[in-house]
């Protein structure tokens, strides 16, 4: 398997397809988008900082965020480990989404998986305003977490076969899907819950 981690695919100029790039909302680092689920709420809730580390995600009203450059076709390993900080109230989801495409559109459709900090993780679909259950709030042990409100770190990984999408949790399968059953190709990035702050590190995509 041939690794292309995020920060070399930016020098390198690869892109799987390249897409157009929209005005640069303040709140996020430059080539960064943002897409709320509720057209009414407020996109300064949500904040996405570059810091050493990685992406820090400050939300806020649910939101994907995403980058321009980042697309991906075929065979491909999407990645990424996804640290709770803090959640308010009651364990909120946080993940990485992919195939996504028209995503500032009515029209935008993607798939994505969440962790929470409780040991759950969750499956579903967009399609414009309607989205579809693939694997409903499962606990799994392979989840590192609390039964209660607090930190955790998860490694999460979406491996795009040529027929099957196998997505594992800390090196665990915690479920295998057919490819045809769900978007693959298109734009990936970041999915995030309300009231969160949840740090994103090593974002990879790697070409199978």
């Amino acid at each position: 398997m041939r690794s292309l981690p995020v920060f070399l695919v930016l020098a390198m100029g690869y892109t799987a397809c390249a897409s157009e790039s929209s005005a640069h909302p303040r709140n996020v680092p430059a080539g960064w988008s943002i897409r709320l689920d509720e057209a009414e709420a407020n996109p300064d809730a949500v904040r996405l900082e570059q810091k050493a580390t990685g992406l820090l995600a400050k939300t806020g009203p649910n939101a994907i965020l995403w980058n321009a450059e980042h697309e991906a076709k075929g065979a491909f390993t999407l990645s990424a480990h996804v640290d709770h900080i803090t959640t308010k109230e009651h364990p909120h989801g946080a993940g990485l989404f992919f195939g996504g495409t028209d995503l500032s559109a009515d029209t935008q459709a993607y798939a994505y998986i969440l962790v929470r900090s409780d040991r759950h993780f969750l499956i579903k679909t967009r399609d414009g305003s309607e989205t579809e259950i693939v694997v409903p709030w499962t606990q799994h042990d392979a989840i590192h977490g609390t039964e209660k409100i607090g930190e955790s770190s998860n490694y999460i990984e979406v491996r795009v076969g040529d027929a099957e999408i196998a997505f594992a949790i800390n090196g665990t399968e915690v479920h295998r899907e057919k490819r045809e059953q769900l978007p693959t190709d298109g734009t990936y990035g970041l999915r995030v819950v309300h009231d969160l702050v949840v740090m994103f590190r090593d974002l990879k995509c790697q070409l199978n």
